[in-house]
């Protein structure tokens, strides 16, 4: 390789590379769960169950 496609492969690792990081930090965080769904009526709710 030529030393200046070494340096654009660099210089995409670099800007590539932390984002890449940032990402797989998000997706393994610990989000809290979703609360219960208030949003339909107790009817429906036990009558499903």
């Amino acid at each position: 390789m030529k030393r200046s496609h070494r340096r654009v492969h660099f210089g995409i690792w670099v800007i590539i590379g932390p984002l890449m990081l940032w990402l797989l930090v998000l997706a393994f965080a610990d989000i809290p769960e979703t609360p219960d769904n208030d949003v339909l009526p107790e009817a429906l709710t036990e009558e499903a169950s």
